[in-house]
């Protein structure tokens, strides 16, 4: 197996909308993202002094500024238009409440990473 051809491949955009479990991603440039690969979905969170922090708790223990990627769901590549992907998710991923209400990482405007596997012979 060609260690090369089994390397991630990754594509960063803007999440434009979620409608149920599809999700819709406008991808920052062209892309050769293949329709039926499996991905994860990856956001960018980043916190700083003084703001709520994105990893609650854990972030005030850690303290300054918490910046970083966090996978929240592992989706399904669907066509692309335009340079917006549909992505239908298979998992949500982070699963995380704050003050008991659900916390949603799927607001659009997010920016986001879209991880996939290539697979290689």
């Amino acid at each position: 197996m060609d260690a090369k051809a089994a390397e991630p491949t990754e594509f960063e955009g803007t999440l434009v909308a979620r409608a149920g479990n599809i999700v819709r991603v406008k991808l920052n440039a062209d892309s050769d993202v293949p329709p039926g690969a499996h991905a994860d979905l990856l956001r960018y969170f980043e916190g700083k002094p003084g703001e709520a922090n994105p990893l609650g708790v854990l972030g005030g223990l850690l303290g300054g500024n918490v910046q970083g990627w966090m996978s929240i769901a592992r989706v399904t590549v669907g066509p692309v238009k335009n340079h917006v992907v549909a992505l239908t998710i298979v998992e949500e991923r982070s699963k995380i409440t704050v003050n008991g209400r659900k916390t949603n990482h799927f607001t659009p405007a997010a920016r986001v990473k879209l991880t996939l596997q290539r697979e290689g012979k």
